[in-house]
């Protein structure tokens, strides 16, 4: 506390030094004009600074206002070293004078640095000539503003003038609309009239499918106990017949032999004839669980089941789809066009190719060979029930129901079947299956 006491003593004293005005020779002409000259110096940069903060705080909307605070600052540093020269001259407290001096010097470098920044700044502030310009352009766009605004309201006038007629004709047309929208609530009276009447109609819809799937349950049971009962007498007429073959064989003429064989013939298509009949009924109406099945592998199973002659061969096209259906349907639907290919060749060594292609929401399947052939006539007939173009099989094991069977299996999922053939070229059959999900295989030869 001594030391600082000290120093602040040091600071306020003369010590061993001279006043100024000894430089002077205390010649009363010099030091008076060097005191009137610090005086008036001093007096202009503190009156400076009092004019440049009255001006900011008027002006409050003045750039760099700070920069007039720094300035006053720096000009009162100035001044107040001006009047440190005027004590000088007769008190020699050099310690203070050099003090003050120092910090005139802080606040000038503080100063001379902020205005670095400012000068590119400054420069781009527009000029008197081009704010003079700018006031120019302005006047002329607020003539024009003028004019668009007494334009404004030459249109506003004529605007309200229109909004007046408009609402005339909205009156009317809100009227017309209050007529439409009573006819459009007497219409959906009517529409809900209809809509009750749709609704019983529904109903006795619903009343009447309830009945058809009674009739249905009814008609399998009636084709069942009627194929078994129709069943019954001719396994006795086969069995009878195969018993006077094996025991009376020897003595019977080769006439009553060929008899008893077209016995046994008519028996074996009486047969069939009666199971087709019991298919057909069935067919479309069977409710059966949907699997996941390749159709590839399914070919696969439904040839070797049919045991074709080994001079056949029967070739599966490559990417075969895998789909999402009822097995059962399309493994009868393959195994008819398959045997049929089959039972109805000119040749023992035949061929068959069996293909399937995309399209939109179905595949579209194909059962083609190298057979005899369909004429265009026939195309139709083909699917006819009971209906046989070869007359060698319709004698003995062809009932004329299988094709009959399989276009109507395949309307029932929504598909089509049609036929492409001429006489001596082979046929195809062409089917459509609706399509779930696809992947492929490789091909495969069935001999």
């Amino acid at each position: 506390m001594s030391t600082l006491l000290l120093s602040l003593g040091d600071l306020l004293s003369s010590g061993s030094f001279i006043p100024h005005g000894h430089c002077y020779l205390w010649q009363s002409g010099l030091v008076g004009l060097h005191v009137l000259s610090d005086a008036l110096i001093a007096v202009a940069y503190y009156s400076i600074p009092a004019m440049l903060l009255y001006f900011v705080r008027q002006r409050r909307d003045t750039p760099f206002s700070w920069l007039f605070v720094l300035f006053s600052l720096f000009i009162v540093s100035c001044g107040t070293t001006h009047l440190m020269s005027i004590w000088t001259l007769w008190h020699p407290t050099y310690w203070l004078s050099g003090l003050i001096k120092a910090t005139t010097a802080g606040v000038s470098m503080l100063t001379a640095t902020a205005m670095v920044p400012l000068i590119p700044v400054a420069l781009s502030l527009p000029s008197p000539e081009q704010l003079k310009e700018t006031n120019a352009a302005l006047q002329i766009e607020i003539a024009e503003r003028m004019r668009a605004e007494a334009t404004v309201q030459k249109l506003n006038t004529d605007l309200e003038r229109r909004v007046e007629l408009r609402t005339s004709e909205l009156r009317q047309a809100n009227d017309q609309l209050a007529k439409e929208i009573t006819e459009r609530q007497q219409a959906e009276e009517a529409l809900q009239e209809r809509a009750s009447e749709l609704l019983r109609l529904n109903q006795k819809l619903r009343q009447t499918a309830e009945l058809l799937k009674r009739r249905n349950k009814e008609l399998d049971q009636f084709a069942y106990v009627v194929s078994h009962d129709l069943k019954a007498p001719l396994r006795a007429i086969a069995n009878l017949s195969e018993w006077i073959a094996e025991d009376l064989g020897s003595q019977l003429s080769v006439e009553i032999q060929k008899q008893i064989g077209l016995l046994q013939s008519r028996v074996l298509r009486m047969q069939n004839l009666i199971d087709g009949l019991l298919q057909y009924s069935r067919a479309g109406r069977a409710e059966m669980p949907a699997e996941t099945i390749d159709s590839g592998r399914l070919l696969a199973e439904v040839i070797d089941s049919l045991a074709p002659p080994p001079e056949f061969v029967i070739s599966v096209g490559a990417c075969m789809p895998t789909l999402l259906t009822q097995p059962l349907l399309l493994r009868q639907i393959f195994s008819n066009l398959i045997s049929n290919s089959i039972k109805h060749h000119d040749r023992p060594n035949g061929y068959i190719q069996i293909q399937a292609k995309p399209q939109d929401e179905f595949y579209e399947f194909i059962v083609s060979d190298d057979g005899p052939g369909i004429t265009p006539e026939n195309h139709d007939k083909v699917f006819a029930i009971f209906k046989s173009l070869n007359k060698k099989l319709d004698t003995t094991e062809s009932t004329g129901i299988g094709l009959s069977i399989v276009k109507k299996i395949v309307e029932a999922e929504g598909g089509q079947i049609w036929l492409e053939s001429q006489a001596g070229e082979g046929a195809a059959f062409h089917f459509t299956w609706p399509q779930q999900a696809c992947s492929g295989n490789d091909s495969a030869s069935y001999s």
